[in-house]
């Protein structure tokens, strides 16, 4: 009889590398969403609409927050964190950083930076200290994220000032990857997700407003709408909950090498969606990540439950 529920880490990794799919398509629909809409007005968009569907989720399908606390004042610092790291503030650099400096940079630069940044705090508050070998897979990846994205141009003053608030996005993901690992044992996976859309809704809103966004939002083409339904419904709201379960069971260190994922995850789709052209490295550069990733896992699959082993001969003998 086939187990009841998958293993733990197997799920964790493949719940991590869905999270990252998502993510990453975030780059290709964005840039279809700003095409009518401002940068802002499309933050706000996605947060809110993610917002009302996180409720939605929590109240057709409770069981999904059983076991979740209510918030209470000593949790503000927390949920602030939550809203102010990935989502308002990465949002606020991002937006910003693009105006400057390529969008490559950032695929490069801030999962990197991001990963640094979640493995230090991990191992400094936390206690969890990567392996020497998951450090060098966490090394492999970056190299091979390079490959992917290829950044090309002449680097001026303004495309540095770029790269440097892409800095600040990378730091800030990797705050949120720590922050969230301590939101765990009080908050469900899809709290966790509803509390820091809620918080960079708050933020947003009236952010988008200076820039006349209800107005852009009414005048907007179909696919930048539906551009903004993606980023709320799969970049938002699927990924930062299978994100939340990833880090609650694979932990900060073990977690944050599948980040790399994203601008590999990115760069592919923005070739299907928007027919960006993959450089000479991509495949080469996707393959490193992989195998990165692998050495920061410690080297090894994950475990075999013990009813898959009984099945094996079986199998072999079919």
């Amino acid at each position: 009889m086939l187990p009841s529920r998958l293993n733990t880490t197997g799920a964790g990794m493949a719940m991590l590398i869905t999270a990252a799919f998502f993510l990453g398509g975030a780059m290709a629909t964005a840039k279809l969403a700003v095409h009518d809409i401002p940068p802002l007005t499309v933050a706000a968009s996605r947060f809110a609409i993610a917002t009302l569907l996180l409720l939605a989720i929590r109240r057709l399908a409770p069981a999904l927050a059983t076991g979740s606390a209510r918030p209470r004042l000593g949790d503000l610092p927390i949920l602030l964190g939550l809203g102010l790291t990935a989502s308002a503030g990465y949002n606020i650099l991002l937006l910003t950083g693009v105006q400057l400096a390529p969008a490559s940079d950032v695929a490069m630069i801030g999962p990197a930076i991001g990963t640094v940044v979640s493995t230090v705090i991990a191992a400094a508050f936390l206690r969890e200290r990567p392996q020497r070998v998951a450090l060098l897979g966490l090394g492999v990846s970056i190299g091979g994220v390079l490959l992917v994205v290829a950044p090309a141009g002449a680097l001026d003053a303004q495309r540095l000032l770029g790269d440097v608030i892409f800095i600040g996005c990378g730091t800030l993901w990797g705050a949120y990857l720590v922050i969230s690992r301590l939101a765990a044992p009080r908050f469900r996976p899809v709290d966790v997700a509803l509390y820091g859309s809620l918080v960079a809704t708050v933020i947003l809103v009236p952010l988008s407003l200076l820039e006349e966004g209800p107005t852009h939002l009414v005048q907007a083409g179909l696919p930048s709408l539906l551009a903004i339904g993606h980023l709320a419904a799969l970049a938002t709201v699927t990924a930062f909950v299978l994100l939340n379960e990833g880090l609650r069971r694979l932990g900060v260190s073990r977690s944050a090498s599948f980040m790399m994922m994203i601008p590999v995850f990115g760069v592919l789709q923005a070739m299907v969606l928007l027919g960006e052209p993959l450089g000479e490295g991509a495949s080469l550069g996707a393959l490193l990540v992989a195998g990165g990733i692998w050495l920061a896992q410690g080297g090894r699959l994950p475990p075999v439950t013990a009813t898959a082993r009984q099945l094996r001969p079986a199998i072999r003998t079919a």
